[in-house]
């Protein structure tokens, strides 16, 4: 777990502070075989890696939630695929953590 404090003055708000949780997460969706796209799970340490593994840091900042990804880190391939439309597409749920919910002092359903 890394712990930060993110400042956000955007729209003259003033500072907003956020922690950042690190997270394994697995690209794809659970009905379509982990295909397409979506994150399928996500967890404090994956025990094993696969190829649509990402380390990311997952954000609270005005009540959003909020997940960072280093572009340099990701094999063209995979973010062509993920992220080249400019947009993430999750097209299924997924389920926040427990760990997750509990570093951000969030409730989720």
């Amino acid at each position: 777990m890394v712990s930060d404090q993110l400042f956000n003055s955007e729209f003259g708000k003033g500072p907003k502070v956020a922690t950042k949780v690190a997270a394994d997460i697995i690209l794809g969706m659970p009905s379509q075989g982990y295909r397409y796209h979506g994150i399928c799970k996500i967890e404090d340490q994956l025990e094993e890696k696969c190829e649509r593994y990402l380390r990311v840091l997952f954000s609270m900042v005005d009540q959003q939630l909020q997940m960072e990804v280093k572009v340099k880190e990701i094999r063209p391939e995979v973010f062509d695929a993920h992220f080249g439309s400019g947009y993430f597409i999750i097209l299924e749920s997924v389920e926040i953590p427990s760990f997750l919910s509990k570093e951000m002092n969030q409730k989720y359903k």
